[in-house]
């Protein structure tokens, strides 16, 4: 118990020096630069209490407002940060795997059910069953086979995105049930999808991908309103060429400069070696945006 206690007190450690510190630069440029939370509407008045919960991340549960667009999915991610040690130990027992199905299925049930009565406002319920979907494949991994090949997992990524945006092309709004079934759907695909080798050239091609990820989500609406709505230059390829390139480059400054020192600081600040065995898959857990 103490190996799990501490294990999961370098667990949030980690996780929140991953996260806040590039989140607060994000909301401090937002803040000192009076940039737009979003280029295509008008952006609310932010209020004290809008600017505390979003530092907070916990936006979702309080005003429902972000001072930069993106920001609205990372409150959700932190969430899920906040159970998912008890998650993780729960998909290494043995009763794990139909533990988590049965909790997919109530967990569906109750957002239905919500849904109804609430006229689709469902907040973190409309993203636990799909999270829950993410666990599941986690402990079933351990089971089942894989017997698809890895050269099918860009078919299949895309046929589910095709068949998502089919369905939704007459609706005003995602449809939660949609997305839980495509969010199963997923976690079916990659449980008897083959790894890719390591040896082939997208590795490390999706490892640089991944590393500037977070930067990319945070930074890719101000830059779109400093080449689209302050410049606006004339050619049209050559701002599609100097968005894409200033938020590569945005991306970078970020990661370089403030996301990596915070990880290796969040690293000093938890070293302990934990002796749970498997303990990689809660340490190399998804990365923010």
């Amino acid at each position: 118990r103490e190996g799990h206690a501490r294990l999961t007190a370098r667990f949030y450690v980690r996780r929140l020096m991953r996260i806040y510190p590039l989140a607060w630069m994000a909301i401090a440029l937002v803040l000192l630069c009076h940039l737009p939370a979003m280029t295509w509407r008008e952006t609310p008045p932010v209020t004290l209490s809008v600017v505390i919960a979003n530092l907070l991340l916990v936006q979702n549960l309080v005003t429902g407002q972000s001072v930069l667009g993106p920001l609205w999915s990372l409150p959700y991610e932190v969430e899920m940060y906040v159970v998912l040690p008890a998650l993780y130990l729960l998909a290494r027992r043995p009763t794990g795997p139909r533990v988590l199905v049965a909790m997919i299925v109530l967990s569906s049930a109750i957002g239905l059910w919500l849904a109804s009565v609430t006229g689709g406002r469902l907040n973190m319920v409309a993203y636990l069953p799909v999270f829950l979907c993410g666990v599941a494949c986690h402990a079933w991994r351990r089971h089942g086979r894989a017997v698809l090949s890895a050269r099918l997992w860009p078919v299949l990524i895309g046929a589910l995105i095709l068949g998502y945006a089919a369905l939704h092309l007459q609706r005003d709004r995602p449809d939660p049930a949609l997305g839980w079934l495509f969010g199963a759907l997923l976690s079916l695909a990659i449980l008897h999808s083959r790894e890719v080798p390591p040896s082939r050239w997208h590795v490390p091609v999706a490892q640089v991908v991944a590393r500037y990820s977070y930067g990319l989500y945070l930074l890719h609406v101000p830059v779109l309103h400093l080449v689209f709505q302050l410049w606006q230059p004339a050619s049209l390829p050559l701002a599609v060429l100097a968005y894409f390139g200033l938020t590569a480059a945005a991306s970078c400054l970020a990661y370089h400069l403030i996301e990596a020192p915070m990880v290796t600081l969040g690293q000093r600040l938890s070293p302990l070696r934990s002796p749970v065995a498997g303990s990689g898959a809660m340490r190399s857990s998804a990365q923010p945006g």
